[in-house]
């Protein structure tokens, strides 16, 4: 499995987190720049021992 990342979007004036998987930081980096290149504001690695839900699903 490959790592998460979480991209920081702009939208609406609210900042937002997409996640995804994939190889590393330089990876989550392009796929944000392709996909959404005038709303990247971040991307951070998410640590998968430090993940709380606010909402459970």
């Amino acid at each position: 499995m490959s790592p998460a990342y979480d991209l920081i979007l702009e939208s609406n004036g609210r900042l937002i987190t997409h996640t995804v998987e994939v190889a590393d930081a330089l990876e989550a980096w392009r796929l944000a720049r392709a996909r959404y290149p005038a709303r990247i504001r971040g991307v951070v690695w998410r640590d998968p021992q430090q993940v709380h839900l606010d909402h459970p699903r």
